[in-house]
Order: C-alpha cells, then structure tokens, then sequence
C-alpha cells in the first residue's frame, strides 16, 4: 500500500517528500492520480482497439495502445500538475474558470478522443449489422448497374450478328451475280451459248454495279461493327473496375472510418442509440475534466499551502535576486560615472596647465620680439641720426 500510495501521488504529479508532510492531503492526491492512471488504461485500450481496427495487427495494436496510454497519461498528469490551486474555496470563481480554460477545453477534447473507439467497441454489433445492410444496399445497386451493363453487352452483340448476316446475305448475291456472268461466258449456264454476247455484256454490268454497291455497303457495316466492338469493349472494362472498386470498398468497410461511419447512421435514426452515445462520451469527458473540476472546487489544503507559500518565497526571492542586480548594476554605473569625471576634471586640469604654459612660452617670445624690434629701431634712429650731422 506504501508504494501504491507513492506511485499514485506520482501520478497526480504531487511531490511526494513534501505530500508526506500532510496526512490531510494523502487521500485526494490518491484519488486524483488513481483518476489519471485509470484515464490512461481505458486510452490504452482504445488506442489499441482503434490500431487494430486499422492494421489488423495484435502486437503493433498492443505497442500503439501502450504508446498512446502514455501520452495521455502524461497530458492528464501535465493539466492536472499544472492547475492551480485557485482562491482555496469550494467555489469556482469567474477568474478561476478563466485560467483553467485551457486545460479544460484540452481535456474535454482528450475526452472526446478516448471515447470514440470505445463507443465503437459498445456498439460493435449494431455496427456489424449496419456494415453489413449497408454492404447488401450497395451490392444490389451495382449489381443493378452490373445488370444493366450485360443487358447493353448483349444487345450489342445482337446487332453485330445481324450485321455480320446482313453482309453474309449480300455476299451471297455478289456470288450469285459473279456466277451468272461467269457461267453465261463459258457456257455452263444461262443461254447455255459459250462467248460474249448481249447477255453477258448485261450480267457483267449488273456484277459490276452491284459490286461497287456490296463494298460500300460492307465498308459501312463494318464500321458498325467496329464501333459497336469498341463499345462492348468499354463497358466491359467499366464493368470490371465496377467490380474492383466493390471489392475494395467491401474489403474496407470493415475499417475504423466505415465504423464511424456506421456509427453515425445508427444514432441519426435511433434515438436511444444517440443518447447512449453521448452519454458514454460525456462520462469520458467527466472523468478527463473532473480532476482539474475537483481541484478548483476542493478547498486548499496545508499541501497546497505550504506549494503556495514557496511558490511566493521563490517569487520573492527572484525579486530581492533582482532589485540586487538592479542595485548592483546602478551601483556600477555610478562608480563608472565618478570614474569618468575624476578622469575628466584631471583631463581638464592638465590641459589648463599646458594652455598656461603654452601662454607663457608665447608671451616671452612676444617680448623678446618686441625687445629685438625696439633695439633695431633705435639702432636705425642713431644710424639716421649721425647720417644728418655728417651732411650738416
């Protein structure tokens, strides 16, 4: 009972060293996930009955059904896990219902999904009797048209025979007329005189006239019969795929769609049908939808608490980690900010003493320049001076 315990908590998607803190929560986190497992097993036989209703195939069915139990069990498991606790009340509020949404409408579609081949496997005799009816309707239609089909084969042959005797007749005649020349020039018949006289000259002309007739007229029936050979021909290969197409529609109409298919006629016209249906579907959804049902309307309990109070120590603790970066990081770009400005008033300070500096240099050599041109000027103004008394 230990492991079972552990092994559905597992399967409610709960924490288990935590969950076994609270006593109070062991049995609804029991009862969810015996919900899940058993979701699981009935998509595992509905996914197995469905592949083998495609596939005809026991163990790949068995592996495809274990395949798909999985993946249902693991989508309950990630919906339910996932669901929030809510407002902690037995009431659903609007919010609530607002977040649980998704979840929601994935598992009423989960629901739909799971119940379908079971419907099927429910109904599985209804279904054979109405594949069955369906299979008579269908064959006795086509066996109308295959009927039909051999009527106008038939009749086709008719007129080829009669043409063949149409030509057969005329041939004789064309014998006939050929002898009655042929006999009237050599003496075996007619007048009985051998030679060519008036009378051959007329049966020759009638053989002749009579045969530019027969070869029209043969031409023309015979492209009659070839028509109507092509036609035969036609309906025959329609014929034959009627038969092909029936074959392979009765070989599949014991297969997952013709079985929905079926499933479908059988609750249009029945009204009982169509309510056991829908029930059986909407059971499915209930039992896919109630774990998440449940836990919005259960009140939380001191394993939801103690979930919720971490929850929020890890969310305070993500802000306190981040209003400590952000203050770090401020912090950074002050410092870098001083830095900058020491660095530049020390910038500016040595640019004044090199300005300073280059003033000085500048005003020496100004004043030694000006020394220089004074000196120059008053030497030339001693130098003019003594050139005027030597003149004197």
């Amino acid at each position: 009972m230990y492991l079972i315990n552990h092994f559905m908590w597992w399967c409610a998607g709960a924490n288990i060293e935590i969950l076994k803190r609270y006593p109070s929560d062991h049995a609804k986190y029991f009862g969810m996930g015996l919900t899940i497992f058993l979701t699981s097993l009935m998509a595992f036989g509905a996914g197995g009955y469905a592949f083998h209703t495609v596939f005809e195939d026991d163990q790949k069915a068995i592996l495809f059904g274990m395949f798909w139990g999985l993946v249902i069990f693991n989508l309950d498991r990630y919906i339910v896990s996932t669901t929030g606790r809510g407002d902690g009340t037995p009431k659903i509020t609007f919010s609530e219902a607002i977040t649980a949404f998704p979840r929601l409408m994935m598992a009423i579609l989960l629901g739909f999904i799971i119940s379908t081949p079971l419907e099927l496997r429910i109904f599985q005799s209804e279904i054979e009797i109405e594949i069955s009816e369906e299979k008579s309707r269908n064959l006795e239609k086509n066996t109308e048209k295959l009927n039909v089909n051999d009527q106008k084969i038939g009749e086709l042959k008719n007129d080829i025979e009669n043409l063949n005797l149409e030509i057969a007749e005329q041939r004789k005649l064309y014998n006939t007329y050929r002898d009655d020349y042929i006999k009237e020039g050599d003496g075996s018949g007619g007048s009985g005189k051998v030679g060519i006289g008036y009378r051959y000259q007329d049966k020759l002309e009638r053989f002749n006239q009579f045969r530019s007739e027969f070869e029209t007229f043969k031409k023309e029936r015979e492209f009659e019969i070839e028509d109507k050979r092509n036609k035969i021909l036609a309906i025959s290969n329609n014929k034959e795929q009627t038969k092909q197409t029936l074959d392979e529609t009765y070989g599949k109409a014991d297969k997952l769609l013709s079985k929905i298919q079926a499933l479908h006629r059988i609750t249009e016209r029945d009204q009982v049908a169509f309510w056991i249906k829908w029930l059986v579907t909407i059971l499915f959804i209930f039992i896919e939808v109630s774990p998440v049902l449940f836990k919005m309307m259960s009140e939380s309990g001191a394993y939801e608490d103690w979930l919720y109070s971490y929850k929020n120590q890890q969310k305070e603790a993500a802000r306190v980690l981040e209003a400590k970066a952000k203050i770090e990081a401020d912090y950074e770009i002050e410092i870098t900010k001083i830095k900058n400005q020491e660095r530049t008033d020390q910038e500016l300070k040595l640019n004044r003493e090199i300005l300073n500096q280059i003033y000085e240099s500048q005003l020496k050599v100004a004043k030694s320049q000006l020394q220089n041109w004074e000196q120059t000027e008053v030497n030339k103004a001693e130098v003019n001076k003594a050139e005027v008394k030597k003149t004197v």
